[in-house]
């Protein structure tokens, strides 16, 4: 009788610090990921601003390119010819 009161002794034993341990696991893991969320979040708003600015970047040169460099620069760089004639469908 002592054996087996002993033996279910080391089984809820057991059973209890197993239960302790991956409490503690939990714990650990879930403020792990609650780091992670934070970091995330700060990389996310980092990552907008940059978009952001390279959206305003690309805006203020696409503005200060004028058409006539556009066209300029496809004559001397990519050797396309200006239209020899010019025909307009009037609809």
């Amino acid at each position: 009788m002592l054996s087996h009161l002993s033996i279910k002794t080391k089984i809820n034993a057991m059973l209890g610090i197993s239960i302790v341990v991956l409490s503690m696991y939990t714990i650990v893991w879930n403020f792990d990921m609650r780091t992670l969320y934070l970091k995330q979040d700060r990389v996310e708003v980092e990552y907008n601003k940059t978009m952001a600015l390279n959206k305003q970047l690309l805006t203020e040169h696409s503005k200060k390119i004028s058409g006539e460099a556009i066209k300029n620069k496809a004559i001397n760089t990519l050797k396309m010819m200006p239209p020899r004639s010019i025909e307009q469908i009037l609809l």
